[in-house]
């Protein structure tokens, strides 16, 4: 029996049901900590420099790529089902399907009663635009975007580093995916000391992205949307975006969705301009938020089962 493959199966439909109760802990939220602590260490003696952000990176990343490989040799020698257990538990919090359906369903919920200003506040927990003045078609065009982006990042990268190397890859990614979005900003204070992590999460994404703009338009089928305008629009927009990654996902469902993503947005009061992918056959509204659930759901069913089955024959 495979057990990474048995652990990785387990830990997507665990994720898929329940997602994460708050009150468990949570290996990103010790991540999150032992980042904060190291980066003023860091910066105390090397300033904010990419040196002390590859320190921070190597650091991090390889610490829980040890740690969580010492806890499960050390969990399957005092029995074999207690390891698959940990790896269960270990793999059920990279998955982020079930949170990103969670809050994204609350904006839409928000807008559905009528009540924009609390779908802004809620729309402003999952993005990190500016939020207190969008229209209801800019707000449903935000979550469709973050749902979109966070398939990547959220499920189907954690599940491609699961595959292949079980709970501590997947944890690893995890610790980047959770670097790069404390410390890869482009601003004064990150410009240098989020280089490293930046860089890393981009290049640990690019596989599992172009897996993904495989697995989009089968999605999109499935779900009755616009199979064929997916895939022309994810390899005709996919890389105009500045994230060599982020914007394949977004032109899928752009394309899936026929409509247009990117444009303009507000952050921290910065007008910042982003490539338009797809085009405006149908207006966004917020239906396409349940759309770009469905689209994640099931691109996470197809991506395991293309996995698993890869890991299964070779």
């Amino acid at each position: 029996m495979d057990f990474i493959a048995l652990a990785v199966v387990l830990a997507a439909l665990l994720d898929i049901l329940s997602g994460d109760p708050r009150w468990m802990p949570h290996p990103v939220r010790w991540i999150g900590r032992s980042i904060e602590r190291l980066e003023p260490i860091l910066i105390r003696f090397f300033g904010p420099t990419k040196l002390a952000g590859i320190l921070l990176t190597s650091t991090v990343v390889g610490g829980t790529l040890l740690i969580s490989l010492a806890l499960l040799i050390l969990t399957t020698q005092i029995n074999v089902w207690f390891g698959l257990a940990y790896s269960v538990f270990m793999l059920y919090t990279c998955f982020a399907s079930q949170d990103l359906d969670k809050q994204s369903r609350k904006v839409y919920s928000k807008i559905k009663k009528g009540n924009i200003d609390q779908a802004r506040i809620q729309l402003s927990m999952i993005v990190g635009r500016d939020t207190t003045s969008l229209s209801e078609e800019e707000i449903a065009r935000a979550t469709v975007e973050t749902v979109a982006e966070n398939t990547v990042d959220g499920v189907l990268s954690p599940l491609f580093y699961a595959v292949l190397g079980g709970a501590p890859f997947a944890l690893a990614f995890k610790a980047t995916s959770t670097l790069d979005s404390m410390v890869g900003h482009k601003n004064e204070r990150y410009a240098e000391l989020g280089w490293a992590s930046a860089k890393l999460d981009d290049l640990l994404n690019f596989v599992p992205a172009r897996l993904a703009q495989l697995c989009y338009p089968l999605a999109a089928w499935w779900c009755k949307l616009d199979a064929i305008n997916c895939w022309k629009v994810s390899w005709r927009d996919g890389r105009k975006s500045p994230s060599p990654n982020a914007g394949i996902s977004e032109a899928a469902f752009a394309g899936a969705l026929q409509v247009q993503l990117g444009g303009e947005s507000s952050y921290q009061g910065e007008i910042e301009s982003r490539p338009l992918l797809g085009e405006p056959f149908q207006a966004l509204t917020i239906e396409n938020i349940p759309q770009s659930i469905n689209m994640m759901y099931i691109s996470t069913m197809v991506m395991v089962t293309l996995l698993i089955s890869l890991r299964l024959l070779f």
